[in-house]
């Protein structure tokens, strides 16, 4: 049966219409970028970060509900990661060190925490020795492939484990974005892959002095 006129032109119009709202939405996205050049913006809606079940690095079994009370700058990755990891994780422990520096009891108020999705080689002794090497109060966590990968997803985070070489031996495709989530769990912010830490302690002071208000 063919369409009545006054049908097709209703569909017609709709379909201007999302177009012309996926477009905006396009625009503003990459404004955002352009101006906020250490800084992601999730569109909203869109939830980060959830429940999970995890062991730290000094092998006990925590929630995240154990971090309830503290901000969190949290970040997603392993330890056989040979340059993404470990740039992130010092620009995390730079950040800090500013805060230490600037304000002591600011910077007291911020967990570092490092999920590992690559819990078949990252186990607790390992995540231990390797968070240290970055920050005091770094905790790591562990757990198995099932448990590591719900806390992955409640994150929003992207991996995939390669195929393993000769030696065993396999890499890891991951998306490398640091959370700043509030005392209460919930997000803030996320910053980008090569963020200046300068930046992101500025941010992350602006973001808990407002909160103070």
């Amino acid at each position: 049966m063919k369409r009545k006129p006054s049908t097709i032109i209703i569909v017609t119009i709709c379909a201007l219409i999302a177009a012309i709202g996926i477009a905006a939405l396009t625009l503003w996205v990459q404004n955002i970028d352009e101006s906020h050049d250490d800084i992601s913006i999730v569109l909203p809606k869109v939830k980060i970060g959830g429940a999970y079940s995890l062991i730290d690095n000094n092998g006990k079994q925590v929630t995240n509900l154990d971090f309830n009370g503290k901000y969190q700058l949290v970040y997603f990755g392993y330890t056989y990661c040979p340059d993404v990891c470990p740039t992130a994780l010092s620009a995390i422990a730079e950040a800090m060190a500013e805060l230490a520096d600037k304000d002591p009891e600011l910077e007291a108020k911020i967990t570092p925490i490092f999920i590992t999705i690559d819990p078949g080689r990252d186990d607790v002794a390992t995540m231990d020795e390797y968070v240290d090497n970055f920050h005091p109060r770094m905790v790591g966590l562990t757990g198995s492939l099932q448990k590591t990968t719900a806390a992955a997803k409640a994150y929003r985070v992207f991996f995939a484990l390669g195929e393993p070489d000769e030696d065993g031996d396999y890499p890891v495709d991951h998306s490398s974005f640091v959370y700043f989530m509030g005392p209460d769990g919930i997000y803030r912010t996320m910053f980008r892959h090569g963020a200046n830490p300068l930046k992101i302690a500025k941010t992350i002071k602006e973001i808990i002095d407002s909160e103070k208000k």
